[in-house]
């Protein structure tokens, strides 16, 4: 039997406008400005749930977002770029209308401001990317779980998300070609200090607890090789960090590693 059916309309308006300016030689100026709007119109035709079908329009406020970057080119082999942003993020369709036939109509959106410093630079023998960033979140969506089992969604208060992701690339110059033709490797380190920073949920201060679903330590290598007549192989490497499943920080999925390997023709 149907326990519900709904006809879903999803309306997104966004307008933005970005420009860059050269100050300098080796000085740019970056200045952004968007604009977004959301509306979700949900007609239910059937509801087995509550004998009460009816329609539900859920609008979400208009929200204007800047975004300021600068950058400087310090030689060729070497630049860096500093930004300034804000972020506006509407709940999912699936967030508002839940799996079990709820519509959660008090959901607001996240709103939020990034800072990020990145610097790259190398050659074409060896090159990196660096980039350091705090995302300051506010009306932070996260998922609980009823006293029946389902799986919901809440705002819950303020987030203070840190970061670092390092990248380094490594083409490796062969001087006699043989078998091997071609090799490339990439080594990619993520660290990630994702934190509730104003958080209560049935009396009890989660504030300073680690963000559920999120790894503090990921740790990626890979090498992509190209053999000759047509052969190639490609390995890689992924370590995850031990990862919290409850917002309380009381159970953890452990730590794992995961190793692939490709041979192709």
């Amino acid at each position: 039997t149907i326990r519900f059916a709904d006809e879903l309309i999803s309306t997104d308006l966004i307008a933005f406008i970005n420009t860059q300016y050269a100050l300098t030689k080796t000085w740019n100026l970056e200045g952004g400005l968007s604009l977004a709007n959301t509306i979700y119109d949900i007609d239910r035709k059937i509801d087995r749930i509550n004998n009460n079908p009816q329609a539900f329009r859920k609008r979400f406020d208009t929200s204007l977002n800047p975004r300021l970057a600068l950058s400087k080119t310090i030689n060729k082999s070497l630049s860096a770029h500093f930004s300034v942003s804000t972020g506006y993020s509407v709940p999912t369709t699936l967030e508002v209308r839940t799996n079990e036939g709820s519509l959660n109509t008090a959901l607001q959106p996240e709103r939020g401001i990034n800072y990020e410093l990145n610097v790259r630079g190398g050659s074409n023998q060896f090159s990196y990317d660096l980039s350091l960033f705090r995302f300051d979140l506010q009306e932070s969506i996260t998922t609980f779980t009823n006293p029946d089992g389902v799986a919901l969604f809440r705002n819950a208060g303020s987030l203070k998300q840190k970061g670092l992701e390092l990248e380094l690339l490594k083409p490796w110059i062969l001087e006699k070609r043989g078998v091997l033709e071609k090799l490339k490797s990439r080594l990619s380190i993520t660290y990630h200090d994702f934190q509730f920073n104003n958080y209560e949920t049935g009396g009890e201060d989660l504030s300073g607890n680690v963000l559920t679903g999120t790894a503090p330590w990921i740790i990626a290598f890979s090498t992509d090789a190209l053999l000759s007549k047509g052969f190639f192989f490609n390995f890689s490497y992924i370590y995850t960090d031990e990862i919290p499943l409850n917002d309380e920080n009381t159970v953890y999925a452990d730590a794992y590693q995961m190793l692939f390997a490709k041979l192709g023709w």
